[in-house]
Order: structure tokens, then C-alpha cells, then sequence
């Protein structure tokens, strides 16, 4: 993972897929593009939480569609968890936070100037989300969606 991906995941933990998700049929559409460029990628489980409390996961294309998971079933919990996601950007400031805290002390490997470099191009940007960087993409070739657990049927 690199600064932009652990910018990517807070982003996704704390705001949803919103931005991406107009309507079921966008949605839909989306995930058929996702499913059209999968390609192989590594083993990865089906569920990832990405908040502590699990109450928002990724869910991997990949083994969602080989336990025989529809895209119809998941473009609706997708534009459910859009349409009724509350946000928050007091708690991504506060993952950002921790963040800088681990690089302070060296706990990962990422200083704290780079740290506070990307915090200021998200700032800037007004907290858009931002993409994948290019290491993680070619290691993981991701395809996931963001859902809220509350809005898995």
C-alpha cells in the first residue's frame, strides 16, 4: 500500500461509494465494467472490513461472483449504501490523524512530510477520492465495491 491507497481506504471507510453511484443502473453498469477487466488477480476473501467495527466492507468481485453472487444483488446494496451513507469528515480527519501519528513514530514506512503532502493535495481537492496508485494496482488488480453492511440484504 502506498499513501494515495491508504488515502483511497479512510476515504471509502468515511464517506461510501457515493461518488460513483447516481442510480441502480449506473451502478449496475459499473459493476458489469469492473466484471468485463477483471483479469486473475491474487486469493482474497470475499468481505473486507475496512472500519473497525465492520460495519463497512469491500466486497471482491472475484470470489463474490464465484460463491454465485449476482451484480443485480450487489448494485442494489450498492445504491442502498450511496443513497443512505452518513458520512463523516470529522472521523477521516481523525484516521488521517492517526496516520501521521504512525509515521511520526515509524511505524510505517512513510514520513510524516509525505504523510502531511498528500493530506494537503486532498485538502485541496476538497477530499475527492482518489485512485489506486500504480504498485497496488498491478500486485492486487483490485475489483471491489464499498457496502455498508447495513445495506447487505
Amino acid at each position: 500500500m502506498q499513501l494515495d491507497d491508504f488515502h483511497k481506504l479512510a476515504h471509502q471507510a468515511h464517506f461510501g461509494p457515493a461518488h460513483m453511484v447516481p442510480n441502480t443502473n449506473s451502478a449496475l453498469e459499473e459493476l458489469h465494467n469492473q466484471v468485463n477487466d477483471l483479469g486473475n488477480g491474487p486469493a482474497e476473501l470475499m468481505f473486507d472490513p475496512i472500519t473497525p467495527d465492520a460495519s463497512v466492507v469491500r466486497i471482491h468481485l472475484r470470489p463474490y461472483l464465484a460463491y454465485g453472487g449476482t451484480l443485480e444483488q450487489l448494485a442494489n446494496s450498492l445504491q442502498r449504501t450511496a443513497n443512505g451513507f452518513e458520512g463523516s469528515a470529522d472521523e477521516f480527519m481523525k484516521s488521517w490523524g492517526l496516520l501521521v501519528a504512525l509515521a511520526s513514530e515509524g511505524f510505517i514506512p512513510f514520513s510524516r512530510e509525505e504523510v502531511s503532502r498528500v493530506w494537503q493535495v486532498a485538502q485541496s481537492s476538497g477530499f475527492a477520492p482518489s485512485h489506486h496508485s500504480q504498485i497496488f494496482q498491478e500486485a492486487y488488480q483490485p475489483a471491489y465495491c464499498v457496502i455498508a453492511k447495513a445495506f447487505w440484504p
